[in-house]
């Protein structure tokens, strides 16, 4: 007798098209409708992009958002100015480093500045290191910041070592972080730690992110509606 085939069993993700087509009314998916809607959002979007640039700080948090959304790609061109400006400054560079920045912070800051091509030195993280060049400890008390952590390693190059250092400090403590987060957070992470956002299929990872964002307790309910509408007028999955 044939031993039995063993097949593994698939492993398929909740279905996350399935809700999309609810985000809007029939008249809404008018062609004419959502293009005449977008465009307005777009300008309001980007009105609030330019009025981030007051705080550099919060105007890169601004550019990550917009890039999980799926809709960076809109204002590329400011992106990019604003970043060199930033990149280039004394002040901003000096401000990063400082124990007044947190972690959470840093690491979006680097994986902004990694994504579009700014290559910011990995010294960022020293101050997150004890007197043995280790990543502190109490650092996993914050469950975003260490995911922000884990992200931004991702982006290292070889050589890096403290990148490799925080990836490893990160990759270890965020599974057990994960059980004792919020289950808003915790599928965050659990995603993360499958697929790194920017490894990821990146339609994919933007319909996880506009879920997640829209859950977000500072959701910008004008960014929200404005990606969705350009999620759906770039195509919706049969």
């Amino acid at each position: 007798m044939e031993s039995e085939v063993q097949r593994p069993l698939a492993d398929f993700p909740v279905n996350i098209w399935e809700d999309i087509l609810t985000w809007f009314s029939n008249s809404d998916l008018a062609s004419d409708t959502l293009k005449e809607k977008h465009s307005i959002l777009k300008e309001a979007v980007k009105e609030s992009f330019m009025a981030s640039r007051a705080n550099p700080i919060e105007n890169i948090k601004f550019i990550d958002t917009l890039c999980r959304l799926g809709v960076s790609y809109h204002f590329e061109k400011d992106i990019t100015h604003q970043l060199e400006k930033s990149f280039d400054s004394l002040d901003f560079n000096q401000k990063i480093r400082q124990d007044g920045c947190n972690f959470y912070t840093v690491g979006i800051v680097f994986q902004v500045f990694r994504q579009f091509g700014f290559k910011l030195s990995a010294d960022v993280f020293n101050k997150l290191k004890d007197e043995d060049g280790k990543f502190k400890a109490h650092l996993v008390a914050d469950a975003r910041g260490t995911l922000s952590l884990y992200e931004a390693a991702q982006w290292s190059t070889p050589g890096e070592d403290t990148l490799d250092e925080a990836l490893a400090f990160s990759n270890a403590h965020l599974e057990e972080i994960s059980s004792r987060s919020s289950p808003h957070l915790a599928i965050r992470v659990k995603n993360a730690l499958k697929h790194p956002f920017h490894k990821g299929i990146s339609r994919i990872e933007t319909r996880q992110f506009i879920s997640y964002y829209e859950a977000e307790e500072k959701c910008d309910s004008t960014l929200l509606e404005f990606a969705k509408i350009d999620f759906v007028a770039n195509g919706v999955p049969p």
